[in-house]
């Protein structure tokens, strides 16, 4: 993309799906039908602290955690995404049971 700042990235088979920290990337992700070849801001539901750091997918959902703050969503498509409130932020990684 054009931006910089992309930390995360995660696949369900046919999209993928970027996360990020810093300006233009934090109070969305993006996605990618075709490969990562052209790619579609989606917005948030809310500004996750300082961005998102993180992302995965587990056979049914996204999951993405935020680098700082207590806002992470989720997404059944990578589209449309809900807030979840967690217990703690500077979430670095995520792990994902299939």
């Amino acid at each position: 993309t054009a931006n910089g700042g992309w930390f995360g990235l995660a696949s369900n088979g046919s999209r993928l799906v970027a996360v990020g920290i810093g300006t233009g990337v934090n109070d969305n992700v993006a996605t990618s039908d075709d490969g990562g070849v052209t790619w579609i801001s989606r917005p948030l539901p809310s500004v996750p602290g300082s961005g998102l750091a993180c992302v995965g997918w587990n056979g049914a959902v996204f999951a993405a955690l935020p680098f700082t703050g207590t806002a992470g969503y989720s997404s059944p498509d990578g589209i449309t995404w809900t807030e979840r409130l967690i217990p703690n932020a500077g979430y670095a990684a995520i792990a994902v049971k299939t």
